[in-house]
């Protein structure tokens, strides 16, 4: 809290509290002129309202006259009243005090004045003056006069009430003064408002700033009521109650348990054994801040000068607690400013002396008592990031022993719950109490740093202003503790300084340990390192390489105009472009530039310079850095490198092959104009593995895998599909490659090409199918030979019949034989297939076949069984059937019908009409032809076929699978 501030509000608070007193003591003095006054006027009082009496002592009777009864709410009467029925409407000490009094009276033979309360009967609540005396002669009767004091009476007791007020506030102000801390003015105050009533408590409730809770710090007892310290929650005791004080009335409430405003609330009274109250809510700025309550446990009638003291003490306790807080709060602020210039002074002075000392642990020792004496212990530890960065090791310890356990066992394994947690968070922790750490006690560590005495500790990163995190600076207690939010603060500061002093001495010795890494390379180095002064250009540095190079020693170079020294040993073409590089890094640039030099002895080289601007704290450029290469072979070797591509691309480039050159796993870096042509690929496209583009997708897969086994292997072999760009097909290409190394045997690149493949490829099938068939059709061809013989050996027997439908049946295989060779270069189709064997019968002359149906490629594997087959129905024909009279007709016709169980199958349907031949000729048909069609068709070609024949005529049908390369062809 700003100092001036809080004076200004103590200030206040003292005029306000004199005002109350100048008020207070204006106010007795006007009560003591009232008094005065009130003594006049009792004088004039005296003639009115005033009866007379006379008492008989030993009858024990009283004759009054009309107003002395009527003072004791009787009618008028002549006759004597006996004395009870005046006794009777006397209080007890009201009896007895009067008795006392007239006895004393006779005896000394005096006169006798007092006050009596009449507590019965109409007149209840009046107050009588009597006055009188005995007779002297008869001594038992006394006579008298009385006087209605009712208002004097209420009078004197106000006047007594507010002297007793007025003292009580005044000795009340009088020692708050003396108090200085919140608690002892509540304590004061509500013990001495307690006893001055004789209540049974007095609280004082502070409001939480919600408005919702009370809590009760101190309060008063006599005995009868228990404390009722704590928090209490408002609602808990009456909504009306409660909005009363809300509104800042006060409530006086004789007997909670009768008032509808608390009888609700009846057991949270009876909790806090409260049975009657005068709560005084203290409203600021709109809000509940604070009730003084007074409590009763018994009912009680609270009279108006109670609840004005009430009110007027809880007003000055609220002023004295204000001026106390703020008093506290400027003496607490002062105390924090007195300790921050002073910490502030140690962190100047600490800064001055750290920053010219070359002694770093003596530097750390300094930092690590400030921070302990900032903290108030006597403990602490300084921890510094290895040079991973990623762990703390503890380079300094104060107030433990060298060898002490627990800084070796957190040396360089920092504490995960304590510094290496603040140094991740990069963020100052505290831990007021290690016990509050989950699962720590118990544990080995936690034994250990127990034992240690180390109960406490604050931990607080280190960071440059550069937001660099170089440690952390810890300190410990012996006991559960918390250091304020001031010496926290200071710590902050401390470790800020000490990261920057630790920065920089990090960074001086490393400078050091690189200027001195810098002049050892320099000085071994082949190449030229020098430093020029950005403004002179004028050179600071230059390494002896420079009289290797350029035929000049480092002394002379260094003598006078040094930059003059440089530029006449270049060439002159060459000086322009040195002297604008030069320019350029001045301006802050980088540059890289190659120009050539004359030596002394009349040499000539190539050097490459590369030159970086070098800026100072302020981020100017201060100095120019170079270094230059001799690259005089390298354009010799370069010169001869260029000359020996060119004849390696006019070869690549003049091949059939694809060329290309690539990296390891396929990074292509050069395709050839073949490659590009081909593919329709852009060089940049090719590059990486971009060539993959041109790849079959099917075959990329298969195309990296080879590049990754080609590796170990040194060799790379590989078969793949590449696009034709000028129609679009992908064409089979192998693909060989073999690896360029360097001396040391390591693959520097790959040198590769792309044959085409693909005619190549499919010849090797074709080849393959065609020795496969041929195999396979010798082995049938054999079968069908020995079939055919025994079947027509059966049919005819060893004789001349047997050698004619022998041979015909051979005929039919040659003529199958025939068209299989002529199946590679001319596909064979049913509808050769059936026109060849009727033609082989001259059947096709007549005049009444009729043949329909689409040209059906037939696989070569199948052609010779089904010729087989329509050899016989030919055959058969002929001999007993349609194209054996004049009058017959045959119908053969064939479709193609597809299906998703089935596929592609082919039908052929035989039909004969008119065959018009006997029985017995009919049965000679259901030999070898039938055989062949019924049983050898579907066994060798999983064909459904139907043999139907009748008196006049024959129906087969063959239905038989295509494969898929069976295809239509135009007729």
């Amino acid at each position: 809290m700003d100092i001036e501030a809080l004076r200004s509000r103590l200030a206040a608070l003292e005029a306000a509290l004199r005002e109350k007193e100048a008020a207070l003591r204006e106010k007795a003095g006007i009560e003591t002129a009232l008094r005065e006054s009130e003594a006049l006027r009792r004088i004039a009082l005296k003639g009115g309202r005033m009866g007379t009496w006379c008492w008989n002592l030993r009858e024990r009777l009283i004759w009054g006259d009309a107003a002395f009864l009527a003072l004791w709410g009787f009618p008028a009467a002549e006759e004597a009243r006996p004395l009870s029925a005046f006794t009777d409407r006397m209080s007890p000490q009201g009896q007895i005090a009067m008795h006392e009094m007239v006895t004393r009276a006779i005896a000394n033979r005096e006169e006798f004045d007092g006050l009596l309360e009449v507590v019965a009967g109409p007149a209840r609540g009046r107050w009588v003056r009597w006055r009188g005396v005995a007779e002297a002669e008869r001594p038992w009767i006394v006579n008298g006069v009385s006087f209605d004091v009712t208002e004097e009476h209420r009078f004197d007791e106000r006047l007594r009430a507010s002297e007793a007020r007025q003292t009580f506030l005044l000795r009340l102000s009088d020692t708050l003064r003396l108090h200085t801390d919140p608690n002892a003015v509540i304590a004061m105050v509500t013990a001495a408002l307690g006893q001055h009533l004789g209540a049974g408590q007095v609280t004082y409730a502070e409001a939480d700033p919600s408005g919702d809770h009370v809590t009760v710090t101190r309060d008063w007892n006599d005995g009868t009521i228990p404390s009722n310290v704590g928090r209490h929650r408002l609602e808990d005791f009456g909504a009306a109650f409660i909005a009363e004080l809300r509104q800042g009335q006060t409530v006086a409430i004789p007997d909670v348990a009768l008032d509808l405003r608390t009888a609700p609330a009846r057991a949270a009274f009876a909790r806090i054994s409260v049975a009657s109250l005068v709560d005084v809510p203290l409203v600021k700025t709109g809000r509940l801040v604070a009730v003084l309550a007074v409590h009763s446990r018994a009912p009680r009638d609270w009279s108006p000068h109670d609840i004005a003291l009430i009110e007027e003490v809880a007003e000055r306790t609220w002023a004295s607690v204000e001026r106390v807080q703020a008093e506290t709060a400027l003496r607490e602020s002062e105390g924090r400013l007195a300790a921050d210039l002073a910490g502030m002074r140690r962190l100047h002075d600490l800064q001055s002396r750290i920053s010219d000392t070359a002694d770093f642990e003596a530097a750390l020792d300094e930092i690590l008592a400030a921070a302990v004496a900032f903290t108030k212990t006597d403990r602490g530890v300084i921890q510094l990031v290895a040079n991973t960065g990623e762990t703390l090791e503890i380079v300094r310890a104060l107030g433990y022993e060298p060898d002490a356990p627990v800084i070796e066992r957190f040396r360089q394994d920092s504490f995960t719950e304590g510094c290496e947690l603040a140094r991740v968070r990069r963020q100052q922790l505290v831990v007021a109490d290690m016990a509050d750490i989950p699962g720590f006690a118990g544990t080995p560590d936690g034994d250990l740093v127990a034992a240690s005495e180390v109960h406490a500790f604050q931990c607080t990163p280190m960071i440059s202003r550069k937001g660099d995190l170089v440690g952390v600076l810890s300190t410990q207690f012996r006991q559960p503790h918390r250091p304020s939010d001031d010496a926290l603060r200071l710590v902050d500061l401390l470790a800020w300084t000490a990261a920057n002093y630790i920065a920089r001495h990090r960074g001086d010795e490393a400078l050091r340990e690189s200027e001195a890494r810098f002049r050892q390379f320099a000085e071994a180095s082949s190449e030229v390192l020098w430093i020029r002064d950005a403004t002179t250009l004028e050179w600071e540095y230059l390494s002896p390489a420079f009289e290797a190079i350029y035929g000049l020693s480092v002394t002379d170079a260094l003598t006078g105009d040094t930059f003059r020294n440089w530029t006449d040993l270049i060439v002159a073409d060459d000086r322009e472009t040195a002297a604008a590089c030069i320019q350029r890094v001045r301006e802050g640039g980088h540059a890289t530039f190659e120009y050539r030099v004359h030596r002394p002895d009349g040499g000539l080289r190539w050097l490459r310079n590369t030159d970086f601007p070098m800026r100072g704290p302020s981020g100017a450029v201060e100095r120019v850095g170079g270094v230059g290469q001799d690259v005089t072979e390298l354009k010799r070797v370069e010169a001869a490198l260029r000359e020996s591509e060119g004849r390696l691309r006019t070869l690549m480039e003049g091949i059939p092959q694809l060329v290309w050159r690539s990296r390891d796993e396929g990074d292509w870096t050069w395709a050839g104009p073949q490659w590009l042509a081909f593919t329709g690929q852009s060089q940049e496209a090719s590059h990486g593995l971009g060539w993959l583009d041109a790849v079959h997708p099917d075959d990329r897969e298969a195309s990296l895998r080879a590049w990754d086994e080609a590796r170990p292997h040194g060799r790379l072999d590989t078969e793949f599909r590449v696009r034709r760009a000028s129609d679009g097909p992908y064409l089979w290409h192998r693909t060989r490659s073999v690896p360029v190394r360097d001396p040391s045997g390591h693959i520097l690149e790959w040198l590769g090409t792309t044959t085409d493949v693909d005619d190549l490829r499919r010849l090797q099938e074709e080849q393959t199918v065609m020795v496969a068939e041929l195999q396979h059709r010798t082995r049938n061809l054999i079968a069908v030979v020995r079939s055919i013989a025994q079947q027509t050996m059966t049919q005819t027997g060893p004789g001349e019949d047997f050698r004619e439908q022998f041979n015909a049946r051979l005929g039919a295989l040659s003529r199958v034989q025939g068209l299989l060779s002529r199946a590679q270069s001319e596909p064979i189709t049913i509808g050769q297939l059936v026109r060849l064997e009727l033609d082989a019968l001259g059947a096709r002359t007549e005049g009444h076949i009729a043949l329909e149906g689409p040209e059906v490629l037939l696989r070569p594997s199948m052609v010779q069984t089904l010729a087989l087959a329509l050899h016989e129905l030919a055959t058969n024909a002929r001999k007993y059937g349609a194209l054996s009279t004049e009058g017959g007709r045959l119908a053969v016709r064939w479709f193609v019908k597809e299906s998703e169980d089935e596929g592609r199958r082919l039908v052929l349907a035989w039909m004969e009409h008119d065959i018009g031949h006997s029985t017995e000729e009919r049965s000679s048909r259901r030999g070898y032809g039938r055989e062949l069609i019924e049983r050898a068709l579907p066994y060798a070609l999983q064909a459904r076929t139907r043999y139907e024949l009748g008196a006049t005529e024959l129906h087969c049908s063959i239905d038989l699978p295509l494969t898929e390369r069976t295809r239509k062809v135009s007729p």
